[in-house]
């Protein structure tokens, strides 16, 4: 099992790949020697562990997505769609309504960062142009595994940037729920 946390508990990757397993996300369980060279490729234990609790949000939150429309089909509106994600909230150990708003800004802070850089992916390059030309990111190429890639990093303006949307979003969350 995995380690303590304030949290919970921290699970350990290789059960996070099990979890990912169990969604069909992957097809079967690592050997031990491919483990060990997924850990050395994502730059160690920790963000090995990150790589796939990130890896198992996203499969999660396709599960939600694909429940959703049968959900809707079965004559569920908007309102009772929505107040099923109490239970993940309270679930995610935020006992109270300022815990899950809590939660809620941490999971858009970084859905914020996702978005800025699925963009540039997505985009082929053409978004981070538009933001490298706007001041918002900078790039340069590197050789990874022997492959050129073009790595983008968010400037002081863009980091200024997104903390205005973060803003933005915070208090259009706050008039939503009031």
């Amino acid at each position: 099992m995995g380690e303590p946390h304030p949290m919970g508990v921290m699970a350990d990757p290789v059960e996070l790949v099990a979890a990912l397993r169990s969604l069909g996300v992957v097809d079967r369980m690592p050997t031990g020697l491919e483990e060990a060279e997924t850990e050395r490729r994502a730059g160690g234990r920790a963000l090995w562990r990150l790589k796939c609790a990130q890896h198992l949000a996203g499969a999660v939150e396709i599960q939600v997505l694909m429940a959703a429309g049968p959900a809707a089909d079965a004559g569920h509106g908007d309102i009772p769609s929505t107040l099923t994600g109490r239970e993940f909230y309270a679930g995610a150990g935020a006992a109270d309504d300022a815990a899950r708003i809590g939660v809620l800004l941490a999971l858009t802070r970084r859905l914020a960062d996702q978005v800025m850089l699925l963009t540039a992916r997505i985009l082929h390059g053409s978004s981070s142009r538009i933001m490298e030309s706007d001041g918002l990111l900078v790039s340069h190429r590197e050789v990874v595994e022997g492959s050129g890639r073009r790595v983008h990093s968010i400037t002081d303006e863009g980091r200024v940037t997104l903390d205005q949307l973060r803003r933005a979003l915070r208090e259009l969350a706050e008039e939503v729920l009031e």
